[in-house]
């Protein structure tokens, strides 16, 4: 939020390049805690975040929408609309 909130008070897409990386290291995290949830093979490795099991699911909407799946979503959400304002910075439609 800090950085894309820089980049739009200086009017300068340049400066969220950080927020583009952080969001693809997310979309990694995202997909490895949601494997961690759904794969067997790995439920036992997930072990614990603490006192909370990291295979726990809290939410389970159809039987695949989890809380990660969901923060996967918002991260690749995040990475093509970065993407696409890298490509057009400008914001001119061609």
């Amino acid at each position: 939020v800090i950085i894309y909130g820089t980049a739009l008070i200086r009017k300068n897409a340049a400066i969220a390049l950080p927020g583009l990386i952080l969001s693809g290291i997310g979309v990694m995290v995202s997909v490895y805690h949601y494997s961690v949830q759904k794969l067997p093979a790995l439920q036992e490795a997930g072990g614990a975040c603490g006192a909370i099991p990291c295979n726990t699911e809290y939410v389970n909407y159809a039987g695949f929408i989890t809380i990660p799946f969901m923060a996967g979503i918002a991260f690749i959400s995040i990475v093509v609309l970065h993407s696409l304002l890298l490509k057009n910075p400008g914001g001119k439609h061609t």
